[in-house]
Order: C-alpha cells, then sequence, then structure tokens
C-alpha cells in the first residue's frame, strides 16, 4: 500500500506543478492581482 500512496503523492505533485505553469504562460498571475488589488482597495474604502 505504502508504493501506491508514494506514487499517487507524485502525481498529485506533477499535476499541481503542471497546472501552476499552464496557468502562468496563460497570463492568469496579472488577472490574479488585479483583482487582489482591486478587493483590497475596495476594503480600505479607496477603490
Amino acid at each position: 500500500m505504502r508504493g501506491k500512496t508514494k506514487y499517487l503523492t507524485l502525481f498529485a505533485l506533477a499535476l499541481g506543478v503542471l497546472l501552476i505553469i499552464g496557468g502562468i504562460f496563460l497570463g492568469d498571475p496579472a488577472a490574479v492581482w488585479e483583482k487582489a488589488t482591486k478587493i483590497c482597495l475596495e476594503c480600505m474604502g479607496i477603490g
């Protein structure tokens, strides 16, 4: 059973890394940063 868990963990880690890299190439960090800035400014009553 320990071998299956090891491979499942490695698969999940590799999938997560691939999805993060894919999001970076699609420009998602800029969109997330823009939304976070807008929400932060709205919370302070500036935006």
